[in-house]
């Protein structure tokens, strides 16, 4: 299981109108949109990728959503097993929705974790799509035996690894035959295995059939080294059959009408375990499952009854009060019916074998009708909640937006340049704090002041100002580069502006108020500027009468200038250029 933090799972309990208004409420949609964001953003991590990945891995993972939510699933679990199947598989591999939802069912039905289930079958080359189709025969081979397919499913994952060493028929079906057998007789499948590994070469086997012989071991297939290479070799699970019945010699039914090991056996039996590598435990409960499936079996009275009917029928039996096996069903007519094994007819065994063996198309059905009527009902609600958030989530439209809303915040964290970095401001107080510590020591020492403490910190401050000032200077650059990248924000900031009037016309005589512009007005060419100097050296040619000398010395006095640049701004502003701009 991953450490990561994954995305807050949503209310699988909510009412219908909720359920329903989530497709149309904004809030809802906007945080639908923003789980399967940060759901991305999880599998970025894990993957070692950037931003080129997040598309297809919010869309697959938005895709996948409604489909296991059906299931009682949420985002949650979606996360969760794209992040155990890439981990497990050690590869960047981004689940499609139906590889998802079936993963999702074969874990729900099987009790395993998705690691497992992609990590044991791609030890055999079983892919992570293929792998459903593969732990449903293993259901269906443990749920036509009659024994618990969760059970089953666990055995055959933990070991995989035995279809590379030997040859199983039918593959993983063979397997999982072993397994359900393993899981009827309670034993540990992988000591088989062991000793299938121990006789699978002729001195291992030589060895072992003598063992047994010496011992007394009747069962001939064990006493045959030839045989038992061929066992181990190419039916491992046959190998443990021949194990389970030639336990069984070993066993009494005792005066309280269980069975138990024969004392006079015990020793010879811890002797075969030796012999065998299979421990005591595991040899001693072999022996005794394997007495009891077999009376069971001899107390089905009908002899044309397949032998893999009478397996399932004497697996869900159990021993009643009186000693007797009794097994529960529903009958033909869809009434709870408990008898003894040795008073089934052959409708009843028909019942039993259409209980057991009625099995779903698929697993997601099996998964669906193994809800409980609240979680169906719950799961199905909720599957009909957030499709517009999914759905847009699952846009490219919204990932350009995701996009764009990601790049405006790293152009802000790029706009403060380095000098207004906390080390920079830092070694400004410094060396504030320096001139400062100086000013007061020479002060102290002589009597003299020889800083302006006052200058000291209007210096601090505007080296503050100058950098701040620099530093978003660079919102410009930072806003070209966004536009570059994605043209459509330069677009919708265009059509707002235009939408509410605020977009100059083509071809504007309204100057744009940039530092500098040139704007055409007219035939005339006006060059505003941020700054103007106000002091006017004014060289006039005068009309005959005037005196040159004198108009030029008024034109210089303080008080008229001033008039003048008055005028001169109030003329600006009527004519719509705005304010003229002063020093």
């Amino acid at each position: 299981m991953t450490d990561n933090v994954t995305p807050e799972d949503s209310s699988t309990t909510r009412g219908l109108g909720e359920a329903i208004g989530s497709n149309f409420n904004p809030e809802s949609i906007a945080k639908i949109v923003l789980k399967l964001d940060e759901a991305a953003s999880q599998m970025l991590k894990q993957f070692g990728q950037g931003q080129q990945m997040s598309d297809i891995l919010r869309m697959s993972m938005a895709e996948s959503v409604t489909s296991v939510r059906k299931l009682g699933g949420d985002i949650v679990d979606v996360l969760k097993i794209q992040q155990e199947a890439s981990k497990e598989l050690g590869r960047n591999v981004v689940l499609t929705e139906e590889t998802t939802k079936d993963l999702y069912a074969t874990m729900k039905v099987t009790g395993q974790e998705t690691s497992k289930i992609v990590g044991g079958m791609a030890d055999v080359g079983i892919s992570a799509g293929k792998a459903t189709n593969e732990m449903l025969k293993v259901v269906n081979i443990a749920r036509e035996s009659g024994v618990n397919a969760q059970a089953v499913s666990g055995k055959v994952l933990e070991n995989m690894n035995a279809l590379n060493k030997y040859n199983f028929a039918g593959g993983v079906e063979g397997l999982a035959k072993m397994a359900a057998q393993a899981t009827s007789l309670r034993i540990d499948m992988s000591q088989t295995l062991g000793f299938a590994e121990k006789v699978f070469n002729p001195e291992g086997a030589i060895e072992v059939a003598a063992a047994m012989q010496r011992l007394g071991v009747s069962q001939s297939s064990l006493l045959d080294p030839l045989k038992l290479m061929d066992l181990s070799q190419n039916d491992p699970a046959e190998l443990q059959n021949q194990i389970a019945q030639m336990s069984r010699q070993f066993v009494q039914l005792g005066k309280d009408g269980h069975f138990e090991i024969m004392p006079g056996a015990k020793r010879q039996l811890r002797e075969i375990s030796q012999a065998m590598g299979i421990s005591y435990d595991q040899l001693t409960k072999m022996a005794l499952g394997s007495a009891d499936l077999d009376k069971k079996m001899k107390e089905i009275s009908f002899p044309d009854v397949p032998e893999d009917q009478k397996k399932m029928i004497a697996n869900m039996a159990e021993m009643g009060d009186g000693g007797e096996y009794k097994v529960k069903f529903t009958d033909s007519e869809g009434k709870s019916q408990e008898k003894s094994v040795s008073e089934l007819s052959k409708d009843d065994v028909a019942a039993i074998e259409k209980m057991a063996n009625t099995a779903p198309k698929s697993m997601e059905d099996l998964a669906k009708e193994q809800l409980s009527a609240t979680k169906d009902v719950a799961a199905a609600i909720n599957s009909l909640g957030d499709r517009t958030g999914l759905g847009l989530a699952a846009s490219k439209t919204v990932g350009q937006g995701l996009k764009g809303g990601k790049a405006i915040a790293e152009a802000v964290k790029e706009i403060p340049g380095e000098n207004l970095s906390a080390k920079n401001i830092g070694k400004g107080v410094d060396k504030m704090a320096e001139t400062l510590s100086d000013a007061i020591h020479q002060y102290a020492e002589t009597g003299q002041v020889t800083a302006d403490l006052g200058g000291i910190l209007t210096n601090f401050g505007s080296f503050v100002k100058n950098e701040m000032i620099t530093a978003f200077s660079n919102v410009e650059k930072q806003a070209n580069e966004i536009s570059e990248a994605f043209p459509i924000l330069k677009d919708i900031a265009k059509s707002v502006q235009r939408a509410t009037g605020t977009l100059p016309p083509e071809n504007s005589n309204i100057p744009t108020g940039t530092n500098s512009t040139n704007n055409t007005v007219g035939s005339q060419s006006v060059n505003n500027k941020s700054t103007v100097d106000v002091n006017l050296n004014v060289n006039v040619t005068t009309p005959n009468g005037v005196d040159a000398a004198s108009l030029q010395r008024v034109l210089k006095e303080p008080e008229v200038q001033q008039q003048i640049v008055s005028q001169v701004k109030t003329a600006f502003a009527d004519a719509n250029f705005g304010p003229m701009p002063t020093k």
